[in-house]
C-alpha cells in the first residue's frame, strides 16, 4: 500500500510540473489548468449553431496544436482577438462555433473554444474527426509564444492526453497533417525539440516521444 501510494504521489507531481522553452523544471503546482469558459471571454455572443457542426465519431484520438497566425498583441487584447476569431469563423466562414476547441494566450491563459464534442473546421483539407484542436493565440513564424503561453500549453496537452487516455505519440502539429504553415516555423522547430520532449517528461516519460497517433491510446492511465 506503501509503494502505491509514493507511486500515486510521483505521478501526481509529474502530471503537475510545467516545462518552459527552456527546458528547466518549473516548481511543481497542484492546481490544474484553469479554463475561461467561452460565455466569460464572449458574453452576450451568438449561440453555437450546432446544426452546422459534426460529433466526433468516437472518441478523442489526436491533438493538433495550430495558431491563430493574428498579429502578437499585447495581453489586454486577447479576449478582443478571441471574439474577433470567433466572429471570422462563424460569419465569414459559415462554420457553426470558433474552429478550436482551446486557445493558450501569451498571458499563460486557456480560453474554452467549441465544445469539444464536435469536431473542429479548418481551411485545409485534413481528417477532424476525433481530432483536439488547441491553439496558441498569435503568429509564430520567427518568434515564439511567451514562456508563460508554452508552459501552459505543455501542462494543457498533457491534461487532456490524460483526460482522454492518450500518450504524447498522439499529439502534432497542423503541419504534421495537412498542407500548412501552422503552426509557424519557430513554434513547429520548439515542437519538434524542446516542446516533445517537455510534453513526455511532463505525462511521465523520461525519453522525447515523436508525434504520431500510432500506439497512441492507453488502455489505462492507472498504474
Amino acid at each position: 500500500m506503501k509503494k502505491r501510494a509514493r507511486l500515486k504521489m510521483r505521478l501526481a507531481m509529474i502530471l503537475t510540473a510545467g516545462f518552459v522553452s527552456s527546458g528547466e523544471v518549473l516548481a511543481a503546482d497542484p492546481v490544474p489548468v484553469s479554463v475561461k469558459l467561452q460565455s466569460e471571454w464572449n458574453p452576450g455572443g451568438v449561440a453555437p449553431e450546432v446544426g452546422k457542426m459534426k460529433p466526433h465519431m468516437g472518441g478523442i484520438t489526436s491533438i493538433v496544436v495550430h495558431h491563430t497566425e493574428s498579429p502578437n498583441e499585447a495581453v489586454a487584447m486577447e479576449q478582443a482577438r478571441l471574439r474577433s476569431v470567433r466572429r471570422f469563423h462563424m460569419v465569414d466562414r459559415g462554420w457553426g462555433d470558433v474552429a478550436y476547441h482551446y486557445f493558450v494566450g501569451s498571458s499563460g491563459l486557456v480560453y474554452e473554444g467549441r465544445d469539444f464534442r464536435f469536431a473542429g473546421d479548418s481551411g485545409t483539407s485534413y481528417d477532424l474527426d476525433g481530432r483536439l484542436l488547441i491553439c496558441v493565440l498569435g503568429n509564430f513564424t520567427e518568434e515564439l509564444p511567451s514562456a508563460d503561453a508554452l508552459e501552459t500549453l505543455v501542462r494543457l496537452v498533457t491534461g487532456k492526453l490524460r483526460e482522454h487516455h492518450l500518450t504524447p505519440r498522439a499529439v502534432v502539429t497542423h503541419r504534421m497533417v495537412a498542407a500548412t504553415d501552422c503552426p509557424g516555423d519557430a513554434l513547429q522547430r520548439w515542437f519538434e525539440g524542446e516542446g516533445a520532449k517537455a510534453i513526455a517528461r511532463s505525462f511521465g516519460i523520461a525519453e522525447e516521444v515523436k508525434g504520431g497517433v500510432d500506439n497512441a491510446r492507453l488502455s489505462s492511465v492507472e498504474p
